[in-house]
């Protein structure tokens, strides 16, 4: 497992040695989400705007969650057979695997990017979460089926992986 990449202070700059993949604005989860590659570790962040119910200035907030690149192909296989195939009604489900040392996950989810909406949870439990103070939370990020379908996020991840197999990361 490559060492912790670091939070890093502003979600939109991109870092020294870094590139940026892709970026992706979601509007219905009003949410942009930028895939950066830096020395074989996919970065993603996703980006928001938060207002406090308390009153005061909206603030930008982000999430950071890392995975090895060469999970690109493993979540991209898992996030078109979930998206393609049909599904057993009510059933949940959780996927598994270790790449390059790190235990990664997607498993169904309800209600974790608003109240009302289905979707996934990619998981990458060899990672704390850097949105906590400790480090008892795995990275995760969180995407409703809408932001899969209508946002365009499954399409990202399918082209990203094709560009990793066909070795453009290389």
């Amino acid at each position: 497992m490559k060492q912790p990449y670091g939070k890093l202070p502003d979600p939109h700059s991109t870092p020294e040695g870094a590139i940026e993949l892709q970026s992706l604005w979601v509007a219905q989860e009003q949410e942009t989400h930028r895939f950066l590659l830096d020395d074989n570790l996919l970065v993603i962040l996703g980006i928001g705007n938060w207002r406090p119910s308390s009153g005061g200035p909206e603030q930008v907030v982000f999430d950071q969650v890392e995975f090895p690149l060469a999970a690109l192909p493993w979540f991209a296989e898992r996030l078109t057979q979930y998206y393609n195939e049909p599904r057993l009604g009510g059933a949940l489900f959780k996927w598994e695997e270790s790449i390059e040392g790190e235990n990664l996950s997607i498993y169904y989810c309800f209600g974790s990017t608003a109240p009302d909406k289905p979707g996934l949870s990619l998981v990458n439990n060899s990672r704390a979460c850097y949105l906590s103070d400790t480090s008892a939370f795995p990275q995760r990020l969180d995407v409703s089926d809408e932001m899969f379908i209508e946002g365009g996020m499954l399409k990202v991840w399918q082209d990203l992986a094709a560009r990793y197999s066909n070795g453009e990361f290389a």
